[in-house]
């Protein structure tokens, strides 16, 4: 038997509540008539889509597909929707998911590649339960992603001039309009974009993409123009003879982000957008399927593979999350079977407020927050009961400033720049970011 394990980040306001971090199972709702899972997908905030069909090669041939859907990080679930597969194409296996997109438990979008040879985009607003094509492209699709509800790419395969074909949308996938050649550069060779899981991260209006030539396309305008940027090694992506590759990265702004080597999980940080980076030793996962992710609104940097472990410091050092090996592959010699489990990251509380004000203004007193932000010659944490601790570091990592039991901190004597602070609160942690002006 061979039992495949996948995770799920869930790495938004729904990692909390716990101490220290690690693994929660979640477990999306099987529609009717729908027992087999495909996959799942993450929208803003709490949302899910979880993706079950009708059938599953070696058993019977699937047909159509169905959803799961949760608004709560995974807590609860509702069963609706139905797409299809002949709306994309009634040729068997005529067409490949390439992506999904989800807006809200209502709204979301499929990237299909069809009959490996050009794309269409499918649309549904009311829960999967009927589907529209909103866009046909000639070329063959590698990636769809939307930076809000409303902007969004779809990044297909170059044409005959070496240019990568690149469709924006400001409607929510309404319209689609493709994007100048001219403020696309051109790919090499036999450049082509590496369709693997990691091989795209996203933040804000930043966007960046990998080709299996060791390079990086990346926007910081939500598609409009693009640039590219070298990995350290010439191959994204390849095993086999090749001895090093572009493995997958992450973003943590426009201009800092981490990358593992494909084969043996060295870690790389860059500091001005890919022009330069640095090497930080091994993430020491495992021996296979090298990941790593920046999770958002704190400084937890997660590193994953046939174990996961978490750093905060920017990767220098590494903390296991648990032993069990619960993202690796097992088998015996009595049969194959594949099933999918599903896992969220808990242990961190972080809201990422933006406040400005003095203490008590807010009108929601269950609040958990820092202010002002800038920060000027203290700052004040809002809770209903003063905290147990606190360490601040800097951007650097290097320990600042510990504290105890208050709400009022003296950062007076700070020098300008980024800060993080660890709060330890009614037994949770949270960790938060703040600049000192």
């Amino acid at each position: 038997m061979t039992k495949i394990y996948l995770f799920l980040l869930l790495l938004w306001a729904i990692i909390l509540n716990a101490q220290p971090l690690t693994w929660t199972k979640i477990s999306p709702t099987p529609p009717p008539g729908f027992p087999y899972r495909s996959a799942i997908f993450l929208g803003q905030k709490k949302l899910i889509w979880a993706t079950f069909c009708d059938g599953s090669i070696p058993f019977k041939e699937p047909t159509a597909m169905s959803y799961s859907i949760s608004a709560d990080g995974g807590n609860t679930w509702s069963t609706q929707g139905y797409f299809p597969f002949a709306m994309a194409s009634t040729k068997p296996y005529g067409f490949t998911f390439m992506g999904f997109t989800p807006l809200s438990t209502s709204m979301g979008l499929y990237l299909c590649a069809i009959e490996d040879s050009y794309a269409k985009v499918f649309k549904t607003s009311d829960g999967g339960m009927t589907w529209k094509t909103t866009a046909q492209f000639d070329t063959y699709p590698y990636s769809i992603h939307f930076f809000d509800d409303k902007n969004g790419i779809v990044v297909c395969r170059e044409d005959a001039s070496q240019k990568l074909k690149i469709y924006r949308t400001t409607d929510a996938g309404d319209s689609w309009q493709k994007v100048d050649p001219a403020y696309i550069p051109s790919t090499i060779g036999y450049e082509t974009g590496v369709g693997l899981f990691g091989f795209v991260s996203s933040y804000k209006d930043t966007f960046w993409f990998g080709t299996n030539s060791g390079r990086i396309f990346k926007t910081n305008n939500k598609g409009l123009t693009w640039t590219v940027a070298s990995s350290p090694y010439i191959y994204g992506g390849v095993t086999g003879v090749f001895a090093d590759s572009m493995g997958p990265f992450t973003l943590e702004d426009e201009n800092n982000a981490y990358m593992v080597e494909y084969n043996s999980g060295k870690l790389h940080r860059t500091t001005d957008g890919g022009l330069t980076w640095t090497t930080q030793g091994k993430i020491e996962t495992g021996s296979a399927n090298f990941h790593i992710i920046k999770v958002p609104n704190s400084d937890i940097l997660l590193a994953a593979g046939e174990k996961t472990r978490y750093s905060l410091d920017k990767g220098l050092t590494w903390t296991e999350i648990d032993n069990d090996p619960k993202f690796g592959i097992y088998s015996n010699s009595s049969g194959f079977t594949t099933s999918l489990s599903y896992y969220k990251l808990t242990g961190i509380i972080d809201k990422t407020p933006i406040e400005t004000g003095t203490p008590g203004d807010n009108k929601d007193e269950d609040e958990f927050g820092i202010y002002p932000i800038p920060t000027g010659n203290y700052l004040y944490i809002r809770s209903k009961t003063p905290i147990d601790s606190y360490i601040i570091w800097d951007s650097a990592g290097r320990l600042i400033q510990t504290g105890g039991a208050g709400n009022q901190i003296n950062v007076s004597w700070f020098a300008e720049g980024t800060y993080h602070i660890e709060i330890h609160h009614a037994g949770n942690t949270i960790i938060k970011k703040f600049i000192k002006k």
